[in-house]
């Protein structure tokens, strides 16, 4: 998933009370460079944090499967459950 900040990562745990602020792991930067060291923050905590994206890149490429296929979308909606 994409983060607000421009950050990618995956969700590492959910809360019982809050799952659409979970516990995420990122691991890359907004450049998209893998983070050397990756680092969990928790949405339920960082309320500055937002899931800006989930399943692709800025450009509509798919972050998880084959990289050459793209996705268009120009509503975006996400809800997490």
């Amino acid at each position: 998933m994409r983060l607000s900040t421009g950050e990618l990562g995956v969700v590492s745990a959910l809360h019982e009370d809050t799952k659409q602020r979970p516990i995420v792991r990122v691991i890359r930067t907004s450049e998209g460079q893998l983070l050397p060291q990756p680092y969990e923050v928790d949405l339920k905590r960082q309320l500055d944090l937002m899931i800006c994206g989930v399943g692709s890149d800025k450009l509509g490429k798919l972050l998880v499967g084959q990289p050459e296929q793209t996705e268009r979308r120009l509503n975006k909606v996400f809800h997490l459950v």
